[in-house]
């Protein structure tokens, strides 16, 4: 989660990836260092946002595995400050034909951050219903906009990039 790493895709990611990942090719350990552009919270108070973290640890054993996910959760035990340093440790209990289950443990340092758990893989089964359909609401530029931190963001950090907006 570099600074170069959030504007660009590095070698060997897809161009939607915003980290990057010290990796040695088949290890179960992934490095990230907490680019401050990633971050949320109020002056004093910054932190890595937790999907960010949900998002690493997903790629992170998708790219391990090379299977999609299929199902995920997370904990989060603490925050991640801005240039700490995350390593990520990968275990696959569950190692299966189709579908695989594993999980994520990120750490800084002797501190946890964070525990998630994935089924990840593909069945060839054709699909012949869906259980939900999406809500009819209208589209983003006819909803209003909506301030994401309600008590001021520290500048250069992730919600200077996003627009929510709500839907009436």
């Amino acid at each position: 989660m570099t600074d170069q790493n959030a504007s660009t895709a590095p070698e060997n990611t897809s161009p939607s990836r915003l980290m990057r990942f010290e990796a040695t090719p088949g290890s179960s350990r992934q490095t990230l260092i907490a680019d401050r552009r990633l971050c949320v919270g109020p002056p004093g108070n910054v932190f890595v946002f937790g999907g960010v973290l949900f998002g690493s640890a997903l790629a992170a054993l998708e790219d391990h595995l090379q299977r999609p996910v299929v199902w995920s959760t997370i904990q989060f035990l603490s925050p991640v400050r801005p240039e700490e340093t995350l390593e990520l440790t990968i275990q696959v209990p569950g190692p299966g034909r189709t579908v695989s289950q594993a999980r994520v443990v990120g750490r800084v340092g002797d501190r946890e951050i964070f525990l998630a758990t994935a089924a990840l893989g593909v069945r060839e089964e054709p699909l012949d219903h869906a259980w939900d359909a999406a809500p009819d609401v209208p589209p983003p530029e006819a909803c209003e906009t909506a301030k994401l931190w309600p008590h001021g963001q520290e500048p250069g950090t992730l919600l200077e990039t996003l627009e929510m907006r709500i839907p009436p």
